[in-house]
């Protein structure tokens, strides 16, 4: 699997290398690559500018890449129908679905099983009124019950460890004593 990551260097590096989403986004392709077979990737919020590497990160095309290394399977649900249609143009492994993220995690339990990795990035960070971070707490409680222990759950814009979409998915984790595997502007948390 090594060879994978010296690929996923190659090709993502020139993009993100000088993004605060780089670093995490080595230790996420490192984990599912070297899991040694195929991988289940799900995520709220898809990609909805092209190229926009530095400004949005792109993980969709991220998890495309993926899977077409080491095989499973990709999903990512977001609310505007633009979105989904880029991404089912841009990322053909990748299922896309336009759905509220909540509702579609809520109704799609089976999906969830079998994930190595949830990534939250769905509705815009604003520090007020805090819908961002209640909305991504939402959907933490509608796939936690159903991830599988060792699912990585990464959420994006996390600004500051008090400020971002991650501050009600924290105090969750802080609560039950589960302490992140990366802290970053991408902060990633592992199910016991």
């Amino acid at each position: 699997m090594g060879e994978y990551m010296n690929d996923f260097q190659r090709e993502f590096s020139p993009r993100l290398g000088c993004t605060r989403r780089w670093e995490a986004f080595q230790v996420l392709a490192r984990a599912l690559l070297e899991k040694g077979g195929p991988v289940y990737i799900g995520e709220t919020g898809t990609v909805r500018t092209l190229d926009n590497w530095v400004g949005d990160g792109q993980s969709t095309r991220i998890w495309d890449w993926i899977v077409s290394r080491v095989g499973g399977e990709a999903f990512s649900v977001d609310l505007d129908p633009n979105c989904t249609r880029l991404a089912l143009s841009l990322c053909p492994r990748v299922a896309a679905f336009t759905d509220d993220s909540i509702r579609f995690l809520a109704n799609n339990h089976s999906r969830l099983k079998t994930l190595d990795l949830l990534f939250l990035d769905s509705c815009d960070f604003h520090p007020r009124p805090h819908l961002s971070e209640l909305h991504h707490v939402g959907e933490l409680a509608a796939a936690y019950p159903y991830l599988a222990s060792g699912c990585l759950i990464a959420v994006d814009d996390c600004h500051r460890p008090d400020l971002g979409k991650h501050t009600l998915i924290k105090v969750f984790f802080d609560r039950v004593q589960v302490m992140p595997v990366h802290s970053g502007y991408i902060t990633i948390w592992k199910k016991p």
